[in-house]
């Protein structure tokens, strides 16, 4: 097989027709890898080159990794690292892989990167647990050094009845307490859920979306739209390119008029993916972020989604609508230099003595004052 390395912006744009040619023909044809997608998540950090690998067999097109190679640090040590390319709000990373040829496409992806000098470690990030990706890594470093971490959780809602059943499936404490939160937010004036995704102009999402942003407690985070320009530059270009495919779901919640809740979803298939929740954190008693998410939840069982990602992260609200969860693990393949090497024999060795230490201590201290 032929691998050929793109590294620039302008010779990614000319693969848009080929692109979406071998999603097609791939296992997991989702938007997420999608070559618009890819685009919008174009890294401008100078310290994050792209590293798109195309494999093609007798000239013909079979497989995409789409990488970037980083300078970043692994505990407290300097490393150059490969990995998926995905930023903050991707829900899950993967490489492309044309499905009759999956396994031998991904075996030379593996062994270009191995050959490839100037990386210390490859990170095969936000990989879905139990996928085909999953299964061929695992099956092809057995000799290497590698570990598997945790990445995220995050949980589904499978709609495979009505909402009355779903509804009726719920706990009673549950639903009581959904009530309340209705009863609590509508006795402060009249109020009203949209999804703007189709009815407004990407400018017009977008200064809602800034808007709720500016009174959220996440306003002041790295990764706020308000504080970071490659954030904000994402959503700009996400939200043009979503409003443009028919993709962009912009649910938001205002109380006489004036909006004080949002969630960020895309429609992709028959499943829904949460990006980003924000609310007005003036009003986190009457729990807007809530009703809006039990809204959101009845009209995705009424138009007929059939999966709805709630995005990582395992916090109870999520839990309590969730059927499912999908486990995102990252798995780190260490390269033979010596300095990744004693990287990996650090990580194997001394971590979890350190981790054991720390677990120790407070007992020890407390038997001591004792």
């Amino acid at each position: 097989m032929e691998i050929e390395e793109v590294r620039h912006f302008d010779a990614f744009l000319e693969l848009e027709p080929s692109w979406s040619e071998l999603l097609g023909r791939s296992q997991r044809n989702s938007f997420f890898l999608s070559h618009a997608w890819f685009r919008c998540c174009w890294p401008d950090d100078p310290d994050t080159k792209p590293l798109i690998l195309l494999i093609r067999e007798g000239g013909r097109l079979v497989g995409i990794a789409p990488l970037q190679l980083r300078h970043t640090t692994w505990r407290i040590f300097p490393v150059r690292m490969v990995d998926l390319m995905h930023n903050q709000d991707s829900p899950f990373a993967d490489v492309i892989l044309a499905r009759t040829e999956s396994k031998a496409v991904f075996h030379a992806v593996i062994e270009h990167l191995v050959n490839v000098s100037g990386w210390h470690l490859l990170s095969f990030n936000k990989l879905t647990q139990g996928s085909e990706t999953d299964a061929l890594l695992s099956g092809l470093l057995d000799t290497r050094p590698h570990l598997r971490t945790g990445d995220a959780v995050s949980p589904v809602l499978i709609s495979d009845g009505t909402w009355s059943e779903f509804w009726s499936s719920r706990t009673q404490r549950f639903r009581k307490t959904v009530r309340n939160v209705i009863n609590r937010l509508e006795r402060l004036g009249q109020v009203s859920v949209e999804d703007l995704g189709s009815s407004a102009t990407p400018t017009q999402c977008l200064d809602i979306f800034r808007r709720v942003a500016q009174r959220s407690w996440k306003a002041n985070l790295p990764v706020s739209i308000l504080r970071n320009p490659s954030v904000a530059r994402f959503f700009e270009e996400l939200t043009q390119t979503l409003r443009a495919r028919a993709q962009l779901r912009f649910w938001v919640l205002s109380i006489d008029g004036e909006p004080v809740a949002t969630e960020y979803h895309v429609q992709d298939g028959d499943a829904v993916y949460a990006l980003r929740s924000d609310f007005d954190e003036r009003l986190r008693d009457a729990s807007p972020g809530a009703y809006l998410n039990y809204a959101i939840t009845r009209s995705y069982f009424d138009e007929g989604v059939r999966r709805y990602e709630m995005g990582p992260g395992d916090a109870e609200y999520k839990r309590r609508w969730a059927t499912e969860e999908t486990q995102l693990d990252t798995v780190w393949v260490f390269n033979r230099t010596p300095y990744a090497r004693a990287l990996y024999q650090l990580e194997r060795r001394a971590v979890p003595g350190l981790r054991a230490a720390r677990a120790w201590l407070p007992r020890f201290a407390t038997r001591t004052a004792l």
